[in-house]
Order: C-alpha cells, then sequence, then structure tokens
C-alpha cells in the first residue's frame, strides 16, 4: 500500500475478541466491559471505540463471546495506550481472570479513511 503515509502515520484499527470463563459473573464481565469503554476518555489518541457481544451467524472456529474495536490516531498513541497507567489498571485489575481466551489483531488503515476522522478531530 503507497498512499503517500508512512508505516507510524498511518491509523491503527485495534481489534480484540474475549471468550469468558464460563465460571466469569455477568457484573464482573459488566464492570470489565464498562472499564474499557470509559479508557477512550482517559488516554489520548484513541479517536473511535466501539464494543459488543458475538451476533454473527457465521461459525469461526472460535467462541468469542464479545470483542471491541479501537481506532487510534497512530502506531505511537497505540504504543502509548499499551502503556499508559489506566489500561494497565484495567487490564490487571479484571482481565486474567475473567478471560478464557483474548485474540488481538492490529491493522493500519489507508489514508481515505482520514477523511471520515480527521474533520471530527478538528485535524
Amino acid at each position: 500500500m503507497n498512499d503517500g503515509l508512512s508505516k507510524e502515520a498511518r491509523m491503527i484499527n485495534h481489534v480484540v475478541l474475549f471468550q469468558w470463563r464460563p465460571e466469569a459473573r455477568a457484573d464482573a464481565i459488566n464492570a470489565y466491559t464498562s472499564a474499557l469503554a470509559a479508557l477512550p476518555g482517559l488516554i489520548p489518541g484513541i479517536l473511535s471505540y466501539s464494543d459488543g457481544p458475538q451476533c454473527s451467524l457465521e461459525a469461526s472456529g472460535l467462541h468469542i463471546d464479545w470483542g471491541f474495536v479501537m481506532t487510534f490516531r497512530d502506531a505511537a498513541a497505540r504504543e502509548a495506550y499499551l502503556r499508559h497507567p489506566e489500561y494497565r489498571r484495567v487490564t490487571e485489575g479484571h482481565n486474567a481472570w475473567i478471560r478464557e481466551n483474548v485474540h488481538v489483531f492490529d491493522y493500519s488503515l489507508p489514508a481515505s479513511a482520514y477523511a471520515a476522522l480527521a474533520p471530527a478531530e478538528g485535524w
């Protein structure tokens, strides 16, 4: 992909999919997912966030219960998020004991994606 943007300058979609442990309580899952949803207001560089339970009719071969997608301004914003104390607090406080499996997939967005997000961010 050659659209004039360096690898570091591209927006990043961060896709995270979870399988909950059978013994995970609904209140613990809700606390964790609410804490994740609050991160965009606490950590700079997150342009968008969406989440929800699995609702696909297609069989994936994986047991996935819930997932989220975060869009970062660039790779540096993603790296700052992963080091941010609030991210660490949320993931260390909830994540390990309620999840059975987690799958993470990140990909960079083409320059054409900037037109949709940039005006809202005042770029």
